[in-house]
């Protein structure tokens, strides 16, 4: 009987060992959740894993693209036994070629992947996309999500592209149009015109302004934006559901430039460029979202500028 036991024992070792950790987790924890990111390098993803790592029963595994290809067999390991799944990754600022083959083709090489590879039936895909899916208004009015799409940019059209590639996938989804994101860890001519603003106001450099700064734009700090993932994670979705993220509010950037000020304590320095052509307006609507998911904006803008600001204040020169 010993022996038998004995027997018993090292088969279930041996099984053990051939199932990947969180399998073992799962197995424990009927509540565990294995959540893959792409992009989880950048901005929202880096802040996005900071958010899960101290989320109970979570584990997050990250796709870094810089070591990987893009093609289908590159996410074979990554999209394995993943319960949900945030695309983030992708390019904004690039040649042409780049954007299209970071954005499009690589979205559709990761969905495949995971009809191959992963659970295309039990997976929870959320891709986050943007607010240039949307055309400039000449007047101010808030964009529903049934707004017709019109980009009009390249980086828009790929993400229009990407999120016509979910909708045909068969993979429930969640399409998240991110509008203007801003915060810690936001790369300055890259991301944001805050974080650009706060990054030259914290080094005492002038900044440079295209337009009279009337232009206006909807804003939503980081902090917001990872906390309505969160709730995204747990939303049950059939099919395909579409959410505006934004603030719901317009600021120009004279406003963000006079609250800079006041964040700062400094007189700011700043040239204006007349440019051709009218400013346009985006206005975002987060009513559906913020019905859906019991969440709302938590950071104004005076609070979201101020943690930006200290944190370009605290990076070395």
């Amino acid at each position: 009987e010993t022996l038998r036991r004995k027997e018993k024992i090292l088969k279930l070792q041996r099984f053990s060992l051939r199932l990947s950790v969180s399998a073992v987790k799962k197995f424990l924890n009927f509540n565990f959740m294995l959540i893959g990111i792409t992009g989880s390098h950048g901005f929202i993803g880096q802040n996005l894993v900071e958010f899960l790592s101290s989320r109970q029963g979570t584990e997050v595994r990250r796709f870094d693209r810089k070591k990987k290809s893009l093609d289908v067999s590159s996410f074979k390991s990554f999209v394995s036994g993943l319960d949900v799944l945030f695309h983030i990754g992708g390019l904004n600022r690039a040649d042409d070629s780049e954007l299209v083959r970071a954005n499009i083709i690589g979205t559709s090489n990761l969905l495949e992947a995971i009809k191959l590879y992963g659970k295309p039936d039990d997976l929870k895909f959320i891709f986050i996309s943007s607010f240039q899916v949307y055309p400039l208004f000449e007047t101010i009015k808030a964009i529903a999500e049934d707004a017709v799409p019109n980009p009009q940019t390249l980086f828009g059209i790929t993400k229009r592209c990407g999120e016509d590639l979910i909708r045909i996938s068969g993979i429930k989804s969640v399409i998240v149009r991110l509008s203007n994101v801003y915060g810690p860890l936001c790369r300055p001519f890259y991301n944001s015109v805050i974080s650009t603003f706060c990054e030259l106001a914290a080094r005492g450099k002038p900044i440079t302004v295209n337009g009279d700064g009337s232009q206006a734009r909807d804003f939503i700090f980081i902090g917001d934006v990872v906390s309505a993932f969160g709730e995204l994670i747990g939303y049950p979705v059939q099919g395909t559901e579409t959410f505006n993220l934004c603030g719901g509010k317009l600021f120009s950037l004279k406003d963000i430039l006079g609250e800079l000020e006041k964040v700062s304590g400094k007189r700011a320095v700043v040239e204006y460029k007349p440019v051709e052509g009218p400013n346009g307006y985006q206005l975002g609507d987060n009513g559906k979202i913020r019905k859906a998911l019991g969440w709302d904006v938590k950071t104004p803008l005076s609070e979201g500028l101020r943690k930006t600001y200290r944190w370009f204040e605290g990076q070395k020169i």
